[in-house]
């Protein structure tokens, strides 16, 4: 017995108003500046992944995913 099942599709599109978009912006901005800054110098104030100091006992300051990385990046590149 086998079941027709629909291809999963993992995109997921929306839109933002220019009101999100200039609450987010800057922050993109900021994070992938201080990635790109982490990469050339070895070091930044907010390199990724971020850090809380001292952390909390039992914090989980999760994995870094380059992957992840790279996809933010791509929002902070202007666009053609």
């Amino acid at each position: 017995m086998s079941k027709n099942v629909a291809p999963i599709n993992a995109a997921v599109r929306f839109r933002l108003s220019p009101h999100q978009i200039a609450v987010l912006a800057p922050g993109i901005e900021l994070i992938t500046r201080s990635y790109k800054d982490h990469l050339r110098a070895g070091t930044s104030r907010l390199s990724y992944p971020f850090r809380i100091f001292p952390p909390a006992r039992g914090f989980d300051r999760g994995a870094f995913n380059q992957l992840f990385m790279d996809n933010f990046l791509v929002l902070g590149e202007p666009s053609l």
